[in-house]
């Protein structure tokens, strides 16, 4: 199997996923008003992520959107493997 590169390699799987993130949309419209609003809201952070892995897969290797709604460029993220309770409380 070819590796897949850069956004182009990925093409039909972001086909895919956006399909089902419009089905997730459209299931969302028959939920009551709290719970569509939560789905709608997830939904659209998800688009936003998606957004964003392609521009990084596209070559930008700049801040996304949401690295600023996460607080935190990649590299200021600390490994899971270092977290102790001392890490957290600086």
């Amino acid at each position: 199997m070819a590796e897949k590169t850069g956004e182009q390699g990925f093409e039909r799987d972001w086909g895919y996923l956006m399909r089902f993130l419009d089905k997730l949309e459209a299931a969302a419209e028959a939920m009551p008003p709290a719970r569509r609003e939560r789905l709608s809201t997830l939904l659209a952070t998800k688009r936003q992520v998606c957004q964003d892995i392609r521009a990084v897969l596209g070559g930008n290797d700049k801040l996304t959107r949401t690295d600023a709604v996460m607080g935190a460029a990649p590299d200021d993220l600390v490994p899971r493997s270092r977290l102790t309770v001392g890490t957290l409380l600086e």
